[in-house]
C-alpha cells in the first residue's frame, strides 16, 4: 500500500502546478527504467520494442480447454497463458462458450493475461516517449501509424512523441467544463469549501526535464533520487497500468476537527478501475460492499472507490461513522450529488468562473475561523489561470465588518512581509529559492470596506520547479555521530 500512496503524492504535488506531466509515468526516469530493463537504448531497439507480435489460430488449443483429459486441459491453459495478449480477441470470443466450465477456464486465462499485459503496455507507453526524447525522425511513421491504436493511452503518447520530434509544441487536452460540472454536483450538500483544479498548464514536463533542472548539490546523487523515484512509480504502474490525471474536485465539510469533520476528493481521468481493485483486494485492503460498489478502506478514516475508468473518489474524515461514503456511492452511481442542495453554496459557485483552470468556493464558518486569515471574512473565493509558463490567481473576501476586514487584510500582509524577508536572507545562500521570492514578491493585498482582494503569480516553467525541489532535496549538513563516552572500568572482584 505504501508504494500506491508514494505514487499518488508524487502525482498530485507535481501535476497540481500546471506546468508538469499529468500521468503517472512522466514520473518515471526514461533512463533509468531502460537502465534497470537491461536494455541499451537505441532507435532500432525502441522500434523493436514496439513491434506487434503476430496472432495465431488457437483454435485447437481452446478445444483442448474442453477435453475430458485434465492433463490436456492444464497443459492447453499454459501454452494459450504464454501466447499473451496476441490471442486476446479469440480468448474473449471463446469465453461466450456454453460449456460453463471452458468459459471459466477462459476467463480466468483472459484476467491472468491482462494482469501480465500492464508490465508490457508500460514497456511500449516508454518506448513511444523514450523515441519522442530522442528526437528519432525515424520513428515517425511507425508513431504515427500508432495515432489509431485503440489501446489505452497509446495514441496520447504517440503524438507527444511525434510532437517533440516535429519541435511542436504540445499540450494536455483540456477536460471538457460540462464533465467537470457534473464532479462539482456530485459532492455532499454541507460541502463548505469546494474547490476545482483541471490540470492543465504549459506543456508536460517529465521528470527528467525537472531533474535536469535542479542544480548541482554536494551530497545529492540525483541519479539514485531519479531510481528510486521511478521504482516506486513502475512498481505501480506494472500492476495497474499507467494513470492520467484530468481534474481533481474537492469538498470538506462545513465543521472540522479532531472528532469531527471530512473530506472528498474525486478525480477525474483514465485508468484501468478493475486491475486498480484487483491490486488492492492483492494488496489486503479492508473492502466491503455498498450499493453496487466495492468500498475499499486503506485505513479506518479512509475510503476509496474505484466506481469507473473515469473517476476514483477518496473519502476521509475525523471518525469512520461520519465518513459520507454511503453518499458518495451513490451520487457516483447516479451522477447526481446533494451538493445542489445547498443555496449558499449554489450561489457562491456562480458568483466565480467555473471554466478556469482552477477555482475555490468557502461559505466561512466558525470551524474555518480558527484561522486568523480568514476571522474577518463570510466568504471567499479564488479563482487560477495558466497563461505561457505562469499561473496567476485572484482571491476575493467578503465580509460583514469593515475592520475586521481590514485586520485580516494587515494580518496578511505582515505574513508576506515576513516572508519576502526571510527568503532575501535565505536567497543569498540558496539561488535555488528566487522562484519562491518572486512568488511571494508578486502577491498584493488590499480590503476595500467589507471587500478585500489579493493577487499574485507563480512560475511554472521546468527550470524553476527543478530549482524549488533542488532548494526542498538540498542537504543541510548531516550531524556528527554522538560520542559515546566509554564504559566505566570493571573493578576487579577480591
Amino acid at each position: 500500500m505504501f508504494m500506491f500512496i508514494r505514487a499518488a503524492e508524487i502525482v498530485l504535488v507535481l501535476a497540481l502546478t500546471g506546468g508538469t506531466g499529468n500521468h503517472l509515468l512522466d514520473y518515471a526516469s526514461t533512463p533509468a527504467y531502460w537502465k534497470a530493463k537491461g536494455v541499451a537504448v537505441s532507435v532500432d531497439s525502441m522500434l523493436k520494442e514496439l513491434a506487434v507480435a503476430k496472432a495465431e489460430d488457437v483454435g485447437a488449443l481452446l478445444r483442448d480447454l474442453g477435453s475430458d483429459d485434465p492433463q490436456v486441459r492444464e497443459q492447453a491453459g499454459r501454452k494459450l497463458l504464454q501466447k499473451g495478449e496476441s490471442v486476446l480477441p479469440q480468448l474473449q470470443e471463446a469465453a461466450k462458450s456454453t460449456d460453463p466450465e471452458v468459459a471459466a477456464s477462459v476467463k480466468s486465462i483472459i484476467e491472468q493475461i491482462n494482469v501480465s499485459a500492464k508490465a508490457a503496455a508500460v514497456r511500449r507507453l516508454m518506448a513511444v516517449r523514450t523515441l519522442g526524447e530522442t528526437k528519432a525522425k525515424e520513428a515517425l511513421p511507425t508513431l504515427r501509424a500508432m495515432l489509431e491504436s485503440r489501446d489505452m493511452f497509446v495514441p496520447e503518447y504517440a503524438g507527444r512523441a511525434i510532437a517533440a520530434i516535429e519541435g511542436k509544441p504540445y499540450r494536455n487536452a483540456k477536460v471538457e467544463d460540462a464533465t467537470r460540472k457534473r464532479d462539482l454536483w456530485l459532492l455532499p450538500e454541507d460541502a463548505c469549501l469546494v474547490a476545482q483544479d483541471a490540470v492543465i498548464g504549459t506543456e508536460p514536463v517529465t521528470l527528467d526535464q525537472i531533474a535536469a533542472a535542479v542544480p548541482a548539490l554536494p551530497g545529492l546523487n540525483k541519479e539514485q533520487v531519479l531510481r528510486e523515484v521511478t521504482k516506486n512509480v513502475i512498481e505501480v504502474a506494472e500492476q495497474v497500468g499507467d494513470v492520467r490525471l484530468d481534474a481533481v474536485t474537492g469538498g470538506l465539510s462545513g465543521q472540522l476537527g479532531p472528532e469531527v469533520g471530512w473530506g472528498v476528493v474525486v478525480f477525474r481521468g483514465q485508468y484501468d478501475s478493475a486491475a486498480a481493485r484487483a491490486a488492492l483486494r492483492k494488496l489486503q485492503v479492508k473492502s466491503s460492499r455498498v450499493g453496487e460498489m466495492d468500498v475499499f478502506e486503506p485505513d479506518k478514516d479512509m475510503a476509496l472507490i474505484c466506481p469507473s475508468n473515469e473517476q476514483v473518489v477518496l473519502i476521509v474524515g475525523a471518525k469512520p461513522e461520519q465518513l459520507p461514503i454511503e453518499i458518495m456511492v451513490k451520487a457516483t452511481g447516479t451522477g447526481k450529488g446533494t451538493l445542489a442542495n445547498s443555496k449558499d453554496m449554489v450561489k457562491l459557485l456562480e458568483s466565480v468562473d467555473t471554466t478556469a483552470d482552477a477555482f475555490a468556493v468557502v461559505k466561512v464558518t466558525d470551524s474555518y475561523r480558527q484561522a486568523p486569515v480568514v476571522q474577518g471574512f463570510d466568504t471567499v473565493t479564488a479563482v487560477l489561470r495558466h497563461k505561457d509558463k505562469l499561473a496567476g490567481f485572484e482571491v476575493k473576501g467578503q465580509g460583514s465588518d469593515a475592520q475586521k476586514v481590514k485586520d485580516a487584510v494587515d494580518f496578511l500582509n505582515g505574513q508576506v512581509r515576513e516572508g519576502i524577508n526571510e527568503l532575501k536572507g535565505e536567497v543569498q545562500n540558496r539561488p535555488m529559492l528566487k522562484p519562491a521570492l518572486d512568488f511571494v514578491q508578486s502577491i498584493r493585498c488590499s480590503a476595500d470596506g467589507k471587500n478585500a482582494t489579493l493577487t499574485g503569480s507563480i512560475s511554472t516553467d521546468a527550470a524553476l520547479i527543478g530549482g524549488m525541489m533542488g532548494a526542498i532535496v538540498e542537504p543541510r549538513g548531516v550531524p556528527d555521530e554522538p560520542k559515546v563516552p566509554p564504559p566505566p572500568p570493571q573493578q576487579k572482584t577480591q
